[in-house]
């Protein structure tokens, strides 16, 4: 009954939106339907043959096209009984607020089979079940293809009669709006209405047994915020990129749009944004592997708009206060809008592999033609208007304000182009030699093949972000030099001698140092120092501009410095708060220079099986071996296999039954005391081992990375996979599948972390590893198990586990900048403080 009322709803939804495109284009005036019409290869004809005038092939084709358009707009108002044009875009514009009624409908209907665990349902079987917690049910409603693309759907809704309500009043531009933003809405509505891959209402001819559940590896807290605030933030640029068009194809650039793009840009801008450092965190909390950023797919697909953005918004100052860049702009916001739509496309074809993408879907290639041809189909439109977007004034030094910001728009857009063709690589015949005649291979670009190119193309933008606040507009930079850049410019040299004769003191240089992405291992550590270098520079500037603006608040208004700092920046948010996002780059730029002083090992520790205990179902292990790491020493303590139960669990059922493989450590590094726990009075091993800290000990660990007692302990669960049509477990002969995760421990301090994560077990006497947790699940659940006899019969005597390890150094500046970008954007979005200024 749910699938077909949400599936009605669907089809509604596309027929509203294919009527309010229709309204929009009877709302047409003549000048932007003849835009609309103009062909760019009758021009070029027309060019090449010299013929002017009404002579023109394009301007016969547009006098054609016109007459008949304008008959057919005529003929159809009066049969459908509108009288005049103004009407239909009435109408229109009621249609957009319809279909974001139907998309919310639609959306709240799978919200609701979600939570009641319709197993009638394909969406709801593959990723919810009865036994996951409300909060998992809900958010796994954007954690499958269909179920997220009706939620970007519903977003795009959303927006679009948010942006045409805002419009409502320029019945001008408004059209070619609305037709922009419907064309969008409409493949999207085609997609899910024509596609299986993007249906969240199918249907199984009767309901499954049980349903598959979550992905393990989506199981955090991390799912209910991070794909919704990328999504806002992917959505949202269609806005800025409609408000443009409209104004361009209706000839209305003499009017001040640009107020309205730039605070929807800087709405796109700021979730984008803060989605991708969300997605960092969850992979550094959640995977496992050390790291935060790999240059996967997906991560890059999000990465290239926001940079185009953040191009575009800088040179939209320059717009505004020279009247330059407005060509410039224009391509920047259309490149930016339609990479939006291309990770989109990234993360549903199943073209490329990576941790975050969608399997193949049939979706993908309508989807890229669709962006190809909407690409070439509004960039002719800003080819048309090269002449009307002529910059008012002349660049009068290229080291000026403007001058600046132009070069680093160029960096930016390098940065997306480079990033655009190693997302490519695997699909691209790129790597070209002359070995054996000239011949070309595809080659897939690898993290340190990325490095090698972004991390020097981003030490130059850092510098330019730093140097443009303290440039003036039209002077070049001599003639600010003493005023503004000397002091700032002087403290990076500083900065950067006294770390680069010390930074051995504070980091050990592993045993890969002598490698690098450049080849020495020391050209990464020269890096690292410029990056502290021009850190300390930008930072410095940006402290003086802050002080220069306090001392004339309190000069002239007699404030206190606080008072004068928070309401300079409270007045001025746009500058200011720009100021502050700048200072949340830098942190995070000192953060990612840490890598060049990583250290990564692993250590095989030596366990003996203890005395099974009896009636706990665990199994354990103990070692007692030592390993060290620059100043860490690490001890092996207990190993656990032990059962993760859900909450209303069923403990006879193997559906039910997560097989954990726990690990415990005391680790202390060179010098620090640490005070030991004993166990108390009637307390198992299993629970001394995770006993949880004192809150003062979990404030201390979180602030210092001191654990006061040494304990660290990380995991790998092993979850079974269910058979939706018969609700067991999904097996291969006797063997449960299981998908493993992994729950890594993390020691944070200022200087460094220390990231363990427990890797392979692997028994010395069979010379194999161990089926740990099919032996697990008969000493579980068989009739005998349970004692020690099976233990012994099931479990080997000795094993050896792996323990990987990294020093991750200035890590925690990467979260600090995070929050700091964070509360900087929310500072310029959120609508109170400083009011809108036009240039003058």
């Amino acid at each position: 009954m749910m699938n077909s009322f949400g599936a009605i709803v669907l089809v509604a939804a596309a027929a509203v939106c294919l009527l309010g495109l229709f309204l929009s284009s009877l709302s047409l005036n003549l000048k932007t339907a003849r835009n609309l019409t103009r062909s760019i290869v009758l021009e070029w004809i027309d060019a090449v043959q010299g013929v002017r005038g009404r002579r023109r092939l394009a301007a016969r084709f547009a006098r054609l096209a016109l007459k008949l358009l304008g008959g057919l707009q005529r003929g159809v108002l009066q049969g459908i009984g509108l009288n005049y044009q103004l009407r239909a875009l009435a109408l229109a514009r009621q249609c957009f607020y319809s279909y974001a009624a139907l998309l919310a409908l639609a959306f709240f209907t799978l919200m609701t089979m979600m939570v009641a665990v319709d197993l009638s349902n394909h969406y709801v079987v593959t990723h919810s079940a009865s036994d996951l917690p409300l909060f998992f049910r809900l958010t796994a409603a954007w954690a499958g293809s269909s179920g997220s693309l009706l939620f970007w759907n519903m977003l795009l809704a959303f927006f679009s009669a948010v942006a045409v309500y805002q419009w409502r009043h320029n019945d001008r531009s408004s059209p070619p709006l609305l037709l922009s933003l419907g064309l969008l809405q409409l493949i999207f509505a085609i997609l899910s209405v024509y596609f299986d891959d993007a249906q969240p209402f199918r249907s199984y001819g009767g309901a499954m047994a049980a349903g598959r559940g979550l992905n393990p590896l989506l199981l955090h807290w991390a799912m209910i915020i991070h794909p919704p605030i990328l999504y806002v933030g992917y959505v949202s640029f269609a806005i800025p990129f409609a408000l443009t068009m409209g104004a361009l194809l209706s000839r209305s650039l003499k009017q001040d749009w640009t107020p309205a793009v730039r605070r929807w840009t800087i709405f796109s801008w700021f979730f984008l944004g803060t989605g991708i450092l969300l997605g960092s965190k969850w992979a550094y909390e959640e995977l496992g592997w050390g790291g935060y950023w790999a240059w996967d797919p997906v991560e890059n697909a999000s990465l290239m708009p926001w940079l185009l953005a953040t191009a575009f918004l800088h040179s939209l100052l320059v717009q505004d206060r020279r009247g330059m860049l407005r060509f410039w702009n224009i391509v920047l916001l259309t490149l930016t809008y339609h990479m939006c739509l291309l990770g989109t496309w990234i993360t549903r074809s199943g073209i490329l592999q990576g941790p975050h993408t969608f399997a193949e879907s049939s979706i993908g290639k309508p989807l890229i033609i669709y962006i190809g041809l909407s690409f070439l189909f509004y960039l002719r439109y800003v080819y048309f208007m090269r002449r009307q977007l002529r910059p008012d004034q002349a660049m009068e030094a290229i080291t000026s304000k403007e001058g600046s910001m132009l070069l680093n728009n160029f960096l930016m857009s390098l940065a997306t182009l480079i990033v655009l063709v190693g997302v490519f690589s695997p699909l691209l015949p790129i790597d070209c030699s002359f070995d054996h005649g000239f011949v070309c291979n595809k080659v897939e670009w690898k993290q340190s093949a990325f490095n090698k190119v972004m991390v020097p193309l981003g030490l130059f933008t850092l510098f330019l972000m730093g140097a443009s606040p303290l440039l003036s507009w039209r002077k070049d930079a001599w003639s600010v030099w003493k005023r503004t850049l000397r002091w700032p410019l002087l403290a990076g040299i500083v900065a950067a001698s006294l770390f680069g004769a010390s930074y051995g003191l504070l980091f050990t240089r592993g045993e890969n140092a002598d490698a690098s992405s450049w080849g020495p291992g020391v050209v990464a550590e020269i890096f690292s120092i410029l990056t502290v270098g021009i850190a300390v520079f930008v930072f410095w500037g940006l402290a003086q501009e802050f002080w220069q603006g306090a001392r004339s608040r309190i000069a002239r208004f007699q404030e206190n410095p606080f008072r004068a700092l928070a309401l300079l920046t409270l007045r001025n948010k746009r500058r200011y708060g720009g100021y502050l996002a700048h200072l949340a780059i830098v942190f995070l730029f000192v953060g990612y220079s840490g890598g060049s002083f990583k250290q990564t090992d692993k250590f095989e520790f030596h366990y003996v099986r203890m005395p099974y205990e009896e009636g706990s179902g665990l199994v354990r292990y103990y070692s007692g071996d030592k390993a060290y790491l620059d100043a860490y020493e690490i001890e092996a303590r207990d190993l656990f296999l032990h059962p993760v139960w859900k909450d209303n669990a069923d403990h006879s059922s193997a559906r039910d039954f997560t097989i954990g493989q726990q690990a415990h450590y005391l680790v202390r590094e060179q010098g620090e005391p640490r005070l030991p726990e004993v166990p108390r009075e009637g307390e198992s091993s299993f629970d001394f081992a995770n006993r949880q800290h004192s809150r003062a000990a979990r404030l201390i660990k979180v602030l210092s990375g001191i654990v006061v007692d040494g304990r660290m302990s990380t995991e790998r669960q092993f979850h079974p996979q269910i058979d939706p049509a018969s609700g067991d477990v999904v097996r291969e002969g006797e063997r449960a599948l299981h998908q493993p995760t992994s729950k890594p421990d993390i020691r944070s301090a200022w200087n460094q972390d220390l990231y363990i994560q427990l890797g392979a077990i692997f028994d010395p006497a069979s010379g194999r590893n161990p089926d740990l947790n099919h032996a697990y699940e008969v000493f579980f659940f068989h009739p005998m198990g349970k004692n020690e006899l099976a233990e012994d019969l099931l479990f080997p005597r000795r094993i050896t586990a792996t323990l990987e390890v990294w020093i991750n150094p200035l890590v925690k500046f990467i979260w600090l900048g995070s929050l700091l970008f964070f509360f900087s954007g929310l500072l310029i979005v959120l609508p109170f403080g400083e009011k809108e200024r036009h240039p003058s």
